[in-house]
């Protein structure tokens, strides 16, 4: 299923969380293997770090393992789709960027790792509200309404 009849099919009361789990868990996959790196482990489960601080999902590089939290997909109503793609593709960037440079003394710092992170997220956001659109919901489109869209009746001579 494509992201965007994921974000479509989230509300569907006849669909449970192991139903959104599994859509974001394949898109995770997917794009592991479109990047062409080792696919992780995604798993659900609570995300705890080492202040005691719950996050919606987490990264572990021992076991290249996501973990996402079972919360995000047994309330539709309280977590948008959006926003839990996305916590998924922060977490694949996370394990990309483990592949990558493992344990090189010339990889970035866990700051910048972490910003790296959340653009490359941030990026898959904005092309999905850019594919996810509808012809109605974009503003670059006319949709079925083409108001003033219309142009003048031709008579015959050629538009400026």
């Amino acid at each position: 299923m494509s992201v965007c009849d994921s974000f479509k099919n989230w509300y569907d009361p006849g669909r449970g969380g192991s139903d959104r789990f599994q859509d974001v868990s394949d898109w995770i996959r997917g794009e592991a293997a479109s990047w062409g790196v080792d696919n992780p482990n995604v798993v659900e489960g609570k995300s705890v770090d080492a202040d005691g601080n719950e996050h919606w999902s987490s990264y572990d590089r021992q076991t290249n393992t996501i973990t996402l939290d079972p919360d995000l997909f047994t309330n539709p109503d309280a977590h948008d789709p959006a926003d839990v793609f996305n916590a998924g593709a922060h977490e694949l960037e996370h394990a990309m960027q483990d592949q990558y440079y493992g344990d090189r003394t010339d990889a970035p710092s866990d700051a910048e790792r972490q910003q790296d992170a959340k653009d490359f997220a941030d990026a898959y956001s904005d092309e999905w509200d850019d594919e996810c659109d509808t012809p109605q919901d974009s503003e670059s489109s006319p949709g079925n309404d083409t108001g003033d869209w219309n142009l003048p009746p031709s008579d015959g001579g050629a538009y400026a």
